[in-house]
């Protein structure tokens, strides 16, 4: 693993003030919570996927960016792929249960991003939703541009084991 070290700008609060600063392709340990890493994603000029295990994070986004697509029970199929016809800059917040769902619904996947924010669950979680999470980890592999996004630091020895990071870059923020 490659790990790659962003050194943020004193008095920085969030990311959005760090110059031509985007979210990367690959993992991106921010090193604190709250610094407006999500609401980059929501924010930014990439069409756009966060993904979540934690369905509150989502609907508390949805909540401050009325212009997306919340993706959670009851949202049907064509009322994703209108939402993608029609929006600008498409922004889907979706469980990690549902990206399925939502990958179903996008034909040309080259120009979009996916967040999975709040990485560290695919570990702690994978006790109790292990085929919730692998199968989110094949779907994640539809994409060319994927951010695993998480301020919980995550040991190397446990990065190294899941197959699929192994040759993932690993960027750490330095506030």
């Amino acid at each position: 693993m490659r790990k790659i070290e962003i050194i943020v700008p004193k008095g920085t609060k969030y990311v959005s003030e760090i110059k031509d600063f985007e979210l990367p392709n690959g993992i991106l340990n921010k090193g604190i919570p709250n610094c407006g890493a999500t609401t980059l994603a929501l924010t930014d000029r990439h069409k756009t996927i966060v993904c979540s295990p934690r369905n509150n994070l989502l609907v508390n986004k949805h909540e401050q960016y009325g212009s997306t697509l919340l993706v959670v029970g009851g949202v049907t199929e064509s009322e994703i792929k209108e939402y993608v016809r029609c929006a600008e800059t498409p922004k889907i917040l979706v469980s990690y249960d549902s990206l399925p769902k939502v990958t179903g619904c996008i034909e040309d996947k080259s120009d979009w991003r996916v967040v999975a924010d709040e990485f560290q669950y695919l570990l702690s979680d994978s006790g109790f939703k292990s085929e919730v999470e692998h199968r989110f980890m094949a779907y994640l592999k539809q994409f060319e541009y994927v951010t695993f996004l998480s301020a919980t630091p995550i040991l190397d020895k446990y990065i190294g084991q899941i197959s699929d990071f192994k040759n993932m870059p690993y960027y750490q923020m330095k506030w």
